[in-house]
């Protein structure tokens, strides 16, 4: 084919897809669709590698790509430029299409994109003005990468594309606005129907701020009709301290950015009183941009302010009962974050001041713990809800016990959301039942031991008084036989081992006074001897050894609480030698010098001191640190109280003294304790004076045992006594009724069945003030026989007596003179 055969194939494909365009333009699309077509065709039709077509934006000033075909880097896609500026900007200021060969090359062009234009490769291209009549719409754009050489033809027909382009984009533009103007129209209509049947008001006002129109919401709000609103201002309806800030938000809001936020005002309604109200206003500009005025929607809070209020009182009613209340309430998540607490959790926990969303559960459990959470979870989602105990540390490390009852809370759709839950803090209440059970198993065991030593009072009391029978029959029959034979030596025998019967009596008289204490001066050697002595008897597996000081102080104790203080710590040391071994028991006389270097500060003076060393298996030093906490036991359950080295610390430091203890692992332990000394005289053990005194006179004796009445008998009478027998206390006071002048002595048994000894010598003393009465009993000198003491009674001697002691005390009470015998003198002198 020739050249002109080319040329008219070139002209046919030009008009095909020329006509091509112009009918898919009459189509139903939409500009965008018939722009990139534009754009696709024009590239087609000049076989170039792009084509794009960049729209003016008159509001912002500047030029943006719309349509591309062909480009490759987004940043070209993007690309927005000032109008005026590049190829684009001098077709459209000049109206006409040019051709460039060499983009970055060409000199008449201002050149503001040239980074984005290199990066997408352009050199050679077309670019023609998309206009109608003189008004500038855009460029339409056909550029090569590759250096290429553009015809005045090929100009041409893109300007016949680029009018084209023009014409859809001003036909579109045209139907844009008259749909905007029919949907404008529209809208007023049903703006004005909406306005005014709103609940919410509406007004507007002018320039000058005079109120021209409005709805019925708002008059009826402010009590005026529609006329009488006209002739108000928007400031004849509002109070005078609202005017400052309103006239702010005018001048800051509504003049510099067309409306205001919504705000809070008061309006002053026809009859003078005054409501609340949200108001929003915007400014009205005419159909030229002009502002001639504003309009505002307003909306009477009244309602919402009381029940605002009334939420706040009711929220501020639950806030202090959920803050003030005693128990913890919270909620939290799935993973144990808190979403809210109360007070008194945060102050349990000890974050009072910290947001309850810095809280997690897993922090608060102990480290043992915290596994137990998962497990925790799954029963809350198996179950729905959960209760039981939990420990928890506090900030502070302490551990506290909780008891909670939480429950799964979901949202309306069924979905877990968190837990919600109230629990107590129990650790007092669980620390207090168990201190509750140990004071009733101490109560119960301080009622058996009491139940225990009335049992031994008992029966040393029944045991003195056989001893009394035994002791009497034997006293009487060494009178009546040679001193020195053989039968008056088996006698002294009797009397010897009724004598050490009766210090066996005097150990559980001692053990059932209990735990009434009684200060004396008291032998610290003795007590040592007397319980090292028993508790040889009975461990046999234990030597123990005394190293005794002769020339030991004394000191002011309970010999109960002090004897029992000796024998735990004896107890002890044997527990410590389980295979048997040796204690060593010292005393010695210190200052508090020998206590320097201790934890703590002695009282200055003089202390005797107790040691009680074993060899057993020795303490560590953290069991050292325990040993003297109640019921810290090494022992196992079940095989030891806790107590015993307890109960030492507590009569020590109940004496005034302090105690201390050394130790190494299986080399022994050596307890130490410091008593104050005294230099008071120390209470003598009971003794049998060697001598009779014999003497005369009437006796009534009153016992209700029958051989103490008739030993008794017997040696008051071989002591040369007249002796009147009464086997309890009624028939004694009737005998002395008839006797009293007559009788010089009674001795009166304390515990008798019919009558006891106070009753029995209150009535003595109703029929004489003035007799004579020597207290009798199995029983050591306890309270009672002190008070009897106290009130009249002339002495005290302890079954089983012997007969010399027996009449030393009858002699010493009938050689004393009564009050009236001294009054008998003094009239005798005068």
């Amino acid at each position: 084919m020739d050249a002109a055969g080319h040329s008219l194939q070139k002209e046919l494909k030009k008009f095909r897809v020329l006509y091509d365009l112009a009918i898919a333009m009459t189509a139903e699309r939409t500009l965008e669709e018939n722009l990139q077509l534009v754009v696709d065709k024009s590239r087609e039709l000049l076989d170039t590698d792009t084509a794009y077509i960049a729209l003016r934006d008159e509001a912002k000033g500047d030029v943006y790509m719309h349509s591309l075909s062909g480009i490759r880097t987004e940043a070209f896609k993007r690309m927005r430029l000032p109008f005026g500026k590049g190829i684009g900007g001098l077709v459209a200021k000049t109206r006409r299409g040019i051709i460039v060969e060499d983009y970055l090359g060409e000199k008449g062009i201002a050149h503001v994109v040239d980074t984005t234009v290199a990066d997408e490769g352009v050199n050679s291209g077309i670019a023609v003005p998309v206009q109608i009549g003189q008004i500038n719409l855009g460029v339409l754009y056909a550029f090569n990468r590759k250096r290429t050489s553009f015809s005045q033809a090929d100009l041409e027909t893109l300007h016949l594309i680029g009018n084209l382009a023009a014409v859809e984009i001003s036909r579109k533009r045209a139907e844009d606005s008259v749909r905007q103007s029919r949907m404008e129209l529209e809208s007023e209509r049903r703006y004005r129907e909406l306005v005014e049947g709103s609940r919410d008001g509406y007004a507007m006002t002018d320039v000058h701020g005079k109120i021209v129109e409005s709805n019925t919401s708002f008059r009826t709000m402010l009590g005026y009709t529609e006329e009488e609103l006209r002739n108000l201002t928007y400031r004849d309806i509002t109070p005078e301290k609202w005017h400052s800030l309103e006239s702010g938000i005018v001048r800051t809001q509504l003049l510099g950015r067309g409306y205001t936020d919504v705000f809070e005002k008061e309006y002053i309604r026809k009859d003078g009183t005054i409501f609340p109200a949200e108001s929003r206003v915007y400014l009205a500009k005419d159909d030229k941009g002009r502002d001639i005025g504003a309009w505002a929607l307003i909306r009477d809070t009244t309602e919402r302010k009381r029940a605002e209020q009334d939420l706040r009182d009711s929220e501020g009613k639950f806030r202090d009962l959920f803050d003030n209340v005693s128990d913890f309430i919270y909620f939290h998540d799935l993973k144990g974050n808190f979403i809210e607490t109360n007070l008194a959790f945060r102050k349990a926990y000890g974050a009072e001041k910290e947001s309850s969303t810095s809280l997690h559960i897993r922090d608060m459990m102990p480290e043992e713990n915290r596994p137990l959470y998962e497990k925790y979870i799954e029963r809350l989602l198996k179950n729905g809800q959960d209760e039981g105990f939990m420990k928890l540390l506090t900030r502070e490390g302490r551990e506290i016990l909780i008891e909670y009852k939480n429950t799964l809370v979901r949202d309306p759709g069924g979905r877990v959301v968190g837990v919600r839950g109230s629990a107590r803090d129990v650790t007092d209440r669980i620390r207090a039942e168990k201190e509750k059970k140990r004071l009733e198993a101490q109560i119960l065991s301080a009622q058996r031991i009491e139940a225990i030593g009335t049992l031994a009072g008992g029966i040393a009391h029944n045991f003195n008084n056989l001893l009394m029978g035994i002791q009497g029959n034997a006293t009487l029959a060494r009178m009546e036989v040679t001193p020195n034979g053989p039968v008056g030596r088996k006698l002294e025998n009797i009397e010897k081992l009724v004598k050490s019967g009766a210090k066996l009596t005097g150990q559980l008289l001692g053990y059932a006074r209990g735990g009434r204490y009684e200060v004396k001066p008291v032998s610290l050697n003795d007590l040592a001897k007397e319980v090292s002595n028993t508790f040889a008897q009975a461990r046999k597996d234990i030597t123990v050894q005394l190293d005794l000081c002769e020339s030991l102080r004394g000191i002011e104790a309970d010999q109960g609480q002090m004897e029992q203080a000796i024998l735990n710590l004896l107890v002890n040391a044997a527990d410590a030698m389980p295979s048997g071994g040796k204690v060593i028991i010292r005393t010695r006389n210190v200052t508090h010098e020998a206590m320097d270097g201790r934890p703590y500060k002695p009282n200055p003076g003089e202390y005797v001191l107790l040691e009680v060393q074993d060899f057993g298996i020795g303490m560590d030093r953290i069991t050292m640190e325990r040993i003297f906490q109640p019921f810290f036991t090494t022992k196992g359950m079940g095989k030891g109280t806790g107590l015993g080295l307890a109960s030492v610390y507590g009569i020590v430091k109940g004496h005034g003294g302090y105690i201390d203890v050394a130790s190494r692992e299986w080399k022994g332990s050596t307890f130490q304790i410091y008593l104050p000394g005294s230099k008071k005289t120390m209470a003598k053990d009971r003794e049998i004076p060697d001598g009779m005194i014999r003497g005369s006179g009437t006796i009534l004796l009153i016992d209700d045992e029958e051989m103490i009445l008739e030993v008794g008998k017997g040696m008051l009478e071989a002591l040369g006594y007249r002796v009147l027998a009464s086997g309890g206390g009624r028939e004694a006071v009737q005998i002395y009724g008839r006797n009293h002048s007559a009788i010089d002595l009674v001795v009166l048994d304390l515990v008798m069945p019919d009558m006891g000894g106070r009753e029995t010598y209150q009535k003595l003393r109703s029929i004489n003030p003035e007799v004579r009465v020597l207290l009798s009993s199995g029983f050591s000198l306890d309270s009672l026989a002190k008070e009897m003491l106290e009130h009249g009674c002339d002495g005290f001697i302890q079954k089983p007596f012997f007969i010399q002691e027996l009449s030393q005390e009858v002699a010493k009470i009938l050689s004393a003179r009564r009050p009236s015998e001294f009054s008998q003198e003094d009239k005798q002198q005068k």
